[in-house]
C-alpha cells in the first residue's frame, strides 16, 4: 500500500505517444515541492484507485491514465499537461467538470510536426510556467 499521497505527479510509460521531453526535469521540480511520482502503467486497478482517491493534486501528462480521474474526489485539483496538438480536445475538462474537480490545462510547446500535423517527437511544459499554475492554483 502507498502511503497518503497529496501531491501527485503521474508520469505516462517510456512508450508513450507524444511524450514530454522534459518530464525528468518537470519530475525533479515537482518532487521537491512535496509531488510523489508514480506510472499508472506498472500499477494495478486497486493501486491506482487507492493514489487517485488520495490525491489533492494531480499533474499529469494527458493520456489514458485520465480514466482515473473517475476515483478523485470532488474538488482535487488537476493540472493537465498536453501538446498543443491537443488545444482543443476537451475530454479532461468535461470529465473533470462532471466529477466536480477542478481543472487547469498547461499547454506546452511542440517538439517538432510531422507532415500529418502531428508532434510524435513530443513536446515540452515550462518549469516556470508550470511553477506559476502550481503557486496560483495550489
Amino acid at each position: 500500500r502507498h502511503e497518503q499521497l497529496g501531491r501527485v505527479f503521474v508520469r505516462r510509460g517510456p512508450n508513450a505517444f507524444r511524450p514530454l521531453r522534459n518530464a525528468s526535469g518537470l519530475q525533479s521540480q515537482l518532487e521537491n515541492s512535496g509531488f510523489t511520482t508514480v506510472e499508472t502503467t506498472s500499477l494495478n486497478m486497486q493501486q491506482r484507485r487507492a493514489i487517485f482517491a488520495e490525491a489533492r493534486v494531480l499533474v499529469a501528462e494527458y493520456g489514458a491514465a485520465f480514466g482515473n480521474l473517475i476515483f478523485c474526489q470532488p474538488g482535487t485539483i488537476v493540472i493537465d499537461l498536453r501538446g498543443p496538438s491537443l488545444e482543443h480536445d476537451l475530454t479532461a475538462a468535461n470529465l473533470c467538470a462532471l466529477l466536480g474537480l477542478r481543472y487547469i490545462a498547461v499547454l506546452g510547446e511542440r517538439a517538432r510536426f510531422s507532415r500529418e500535423g502531428f508532434a510524435p517527437d513530443g513536446f515540452s511544459v515550462s518549469e516556470s510556467q508550470l511553477r506559476q499554475v502550481l503557486h496560483t492554483n495550489t
